[in-house]
């Protein structure tokens, strides 16, 4: 196992994760940043103290298929912006550590797809997270299709969901957040499975147990 201590930058090119490396950092370990950067993994470890891997401006991977994935206090992956994109995660373990209220973490997920980032489909993999949802889906994010996995959250103190999904419903806005289809996995909540918000109105819940 080759152990790498840093943070790594990808802005133009291409990075390929596999088994047998291990790349830690005391922040975010793996940002891609702008359209030209692209990435796939099908193993390896990756933890970070904020986050482990960091998408926005359009990066783009293709998979994900294996490999440990841990955030400590904030995501274990986090994708944000418009044109931001992950094909497909078919498995994998994502981890978020911190409890609220230890580190206070930012957002608190094992998956955060926000402003406009888009997943194609989740087949598989394990989402687990120790402070929120175990997947947040915000402003305008969209996932097309969850056709598997497992999804936990654990702090009965804060979480509702395993899936929390956010939208906005408000005058001048008209953002699609959510996820197009659920077809198969397995859905872990304190309180429910899946709970549909929107900002303006009254939550809105429903449960997928």
């Amino acid at each position: 196992m080759l152990t790498i201590h840093s943070r790594v930058r990808v802005t133009n090119g291409e990075l390929i994760g596999k088994d047998g490396i291990e790349i830690v950092s005391d922040g975010t370990t793996i940002s891609f940043i702008g359209p030209q950067a692209r990435g796939s993994f099908s193993g390896g470890i990756y933890e970070g103290l904020n986050v482990a891997i960091f998408m926005d401006g359009g990066a783009y991977i293709s998979e994900i298929s294996s490999g440990d994935y841990i955030g400590i206090k904030d995501e274990a992956v986090s994708l944000i912006g418009t044109g931001t994109r992950i094909g497909k995660i078919s498995g994998g373990n994502f981890f978020q550590k911190t409890v609220f209220g230890a580190n206070q973490a930012a957002h608190g997920q094992a998956l955060y797809v926000g402003d406009n980032a888009t997943i194609g489909e989740i087949s598989g993999g394990h989402f687990e997270s120790a402070a929120e949802a175990a997947v947040m889906i915000i402003r305008g994010a969209w996932i097309d299709l969850v056709s598997g996995g497992v999804f936990v959250a654990t702090n009965t103190g804060v979480a509702y969901s395993a899936i929390q999904i956010e939208g906005e419903n408000k005058p001048g806005v008209n953002h699609l957040t959510g996820i197009g289809t659920i077809s198969g996995g397995t859905f872990h909540g304190p309180l429910i499975g899946v709970w549909v918000y929107s900002w303006s109105a009254e939550p809105q819940a429903e449960s997928t147990r």
